[in-house]
């Protein structure tokens, strides 16, 4: 049996801005992009389980970075394309069930690039890479998790697989 539970209220507040700009270069069009997010939740109200568990309840609130944005770069001339995208992830806490257990991550900068060439009108190509400098987030300090095989903070904003590659080809129909 299973059941579904509001268990708590909370109040989300935050701020999002946007900012794109378009222009040529050469015989190409460019877009450079900039968006920043700021996001702040409180628990107003909760459930005596949930008040109980101070993991939980911090989790709830403080769960995912404060700040994020990224700036990002397409440029498209012809039958070439390219996109680049820098992500920024703010300082987070992986909350445990005491202050002593309390582990910051440092803030994160991850990297996308990806190159695109059209064959012809129904077929393209493509190669990029995902996290290209290869990040991982802060390594898991507790001992506890260390035990349990978690080499990396859990609840990170980041992939623990490190950068990764990839071909692509596209066909339209």
């Amino acid at each position: 049996m299973s059941r579904y539970t509001n268990s708590f209220d909370s109040r989300n507040q935050g701020l999002d801005a946007v900012l794109t700009y378009r222009f040529d270069i050469g015989e190409g069009k460019a877009t450079l992009g900039l968006n920043a997010n700021y996001t702040d939740t409180k628990i107003l109200r909760a459930s005596p389980v949930i008040t109980a568990d101070r993991e939980r309840l911090l989790e709830l609130e403080r769960f995912v970075p404060r700040w994020k944005g990224n700036a990002s770069f397409t440029y498209e001339a012809g039958r070439f394309g390219m996109t680049a995208v820098a992500t920024y992830f703010g300082k987070w806490t992986d909350y445990g069930a005491n202050v002593a257990n309390d582990q910051t991550g440092s803030a994160e900068i991850l990297a996308n690039l990806e190159l695109r060439y059209r064959l012809s009108e129904a077929f393209g190509i493509a190669v990029g890479g995902e996290n290209i400098f290869n990040n991982y987030p802060d390594r898991e300090a507790r001992a506890s998790q260390i035990a349990n095989g978690i080499k990396y903070l859990r609840f990170a904003p980041i992939g623990f697989n490190g950068g990764f590659w990839y071909v692509r080809g596209t066909a339209k129909f």
